[in-house]
């Protein structure tokens, strides 16, 4: 009796524990119980457009893009997974995708991002795009890491953000039932460990170049820019190419030269002092990473603390709103005044043209970096991605719908906000079908094609 009863006790205080297990070890749910839906034929991550613009500026920096040798599309595919699955946070509710959202090129469209447990970050999302060809690896804007791998895993084990233990994380990952195949094609058999999921992770980040903006195709000679764009170059070329250096628009340096160069001058007091609280050492006080301009546009609020909602503020505080700091590196310029570059408004616009040629649409929308969960019901059975074209895509007054002759039947067309408020829907069969803007603010929608035997999804712009 004492024996079965100690086995009781056993088995019940077992029960305890996995009612108590954290982060949901056992069994671990789908995202949101959704189905991970990736295309037969893998999406090519390991090669970009490499402009002779950019390709001259990446020999002659001497910017090490080694890593793209070791990317695969298995490796990337594996890490865009990750990248969009909840199950990486303690409580299963956020992803890395929740702060760093494709449409604000993989930034955040808030002043701090939600973390686990109602925290919130401590600063602003950063952009992720054009890492691999940043002057020097450098991550974070108090630029602690040197190493992808190292930087893509921080968020996910720091408390404020997603919270997760490395032991519980392997453990939720191997009870899951999508990723052994998932590890296996991208590492050949399927053990699950912390160097593979950075591995994996960083593959899918470095993917993210942004190579087709205007700006790209001006300097190629396949457009122009317009004169209000090029007064923008101009007053670029002199005010911002010390932080900012074309093509890349971003300048991580040695920590050498960053304290040569100095901050921008936000604050006569900081109250983050950024690289100086990772050094120790007050001649870093209020120094943080130069990221990339490509596109700025999409990416705010700005700066570190995301005090800025839109380039026109960002613009004015470099023309009236400087402030003295010991490590100011504004000093540089000579003939500026104490409280900025003091910019008329025209040349203030031409600016903020320019800055808008660095977008890349492509990045914002294409589904090879979207997120692969998806709700049983948005699962195409039969794909009309080649079947169908949506012209202008961005759009400024209307899109067209362009049936290919093969599919013309009746249809569906649903335009959706991209949290998937339905905003709009037509049924036509007409081979070409007109959605016209009618007040729909700027922004990137979720355009839904449905007929009798398929559906598609496609993102489109209003811009």
């Amino acid at each position: 009796m004492k024996k079965v009863y100690t086995i009781c006790l056993m088995v019940s205080g077992l029960l305890l524990f996995l009612s108590l297990a954290p982060d949901n070890l056992l069994s671990p749910p789908p995202p949101e119980d959704l189905i991970l839906d990736l295309p037969d034929e893998l999406y090519q991550y390991d090669t970009f457009n490499m402009t002779s613009y950019m390709a001259f500026f990446i020999a002659g920096w001497g910017i090490d893009i080694s890593p793209l040798d070791d990317m695969t599309n298995e490796g990337a595919t594996l890490g865009r997974v990750l990248f969009y699955d909840t199950r990486l946070s303690a409580d299963n509710s956020l992803s890395c995708a929740s702060c760093h959202k494709q449409e604000f090129s993989f930034a955040d469209d808030v002043q701090f991002s939600d973390g686990i447990d109602e925290q919130v970050t401590l600063r602003n999302s950063m952009s992720l795009n054009d890492l691999l060809w940043q002057p020097q690896p450098m991550f974070f804007w108090d630029l602690r890491s040197t190493e992808l791998e190292d930087a893509v895993m921080q968020p996910i084990f720091a408390e404020h953000e997603l919270g997760k233990n490395i032991d519980n994380l392997i453990a939720k990952l191997q009870a899951a039932e999508e990723y052994p195949a998932l590890f296996t094609a991208a590492f050949g058999d399927d053990e699950i460990n912390s160097d593979r999921i950075a591995s994996a992770l960083s593959q899918f980040v470095l993917s993210m170049i942004s190579d087709n903006t205007k700006y790209d195709r001006v300097k190629e000679d396949l457009e122009d820019f317009t004169p209000e764009e090029e007064l923008g170059e101009e007053l670029f070329r002199d005010a911002c190419y010390r932080c900012h250096f074309p093509p890349h628009f971003g300048n991580s340096r040695s920590f050498d030269l960053i304290h040569e160069f100095g901050n921008n001058g936000l604050d006569s007091i900081y109250a983050d002092q950024g690289l100086g609280t990772i050094l120790n050492d007050p001649a870093y006080d209020g120094i943080f990473k130069s990221p990339s301009l490509r596109n700025v546009e999409v990416t705010a609020p700005y700066m570190h603390d995301g005090r800025f909602n839109t380039l026109e503020e960002v613009v004015e505080f470099y023309s009236t709103g400087l402030q003295p700091h010991p490590n100011s590196g504004m000093d540089f310029f000579s003939d500026l005044e104490p409280s900025g570059f003091n910019f008329t408004p025209t040349e203030k616009q031409g600016l903020v043209a320019f800055l808008r040629t660095f977008t890349d649409h492509d990045l914002l929308t294409h589904d090879k970096w979207s997120n692969p969960w998806r709700s049983p019901t948005n699962i195409t059975s039969v794909s009309l991605q080649n079947e169908i074209d949506i012209l202008p895509n961005p759009a400024n007054t209307y899109l067209r719908v362009l049936m290919n002759q093969a599919v013309r039947q009746p249809y569906t067309i649903e335009l959706y906000t991209l949290n998937g408020q339905l905003l709009r829907s037509y049924q036509s069969q007409e081979a070409v079908f007109e959605i016209q803007r009618n007040g729909l603010p700027a922004g990137v929608y979720q355009l839904k094609v449905v007929t009798e035997a398929a559906h598609q999804n496609f993102k489109v712009i209003f811009q």
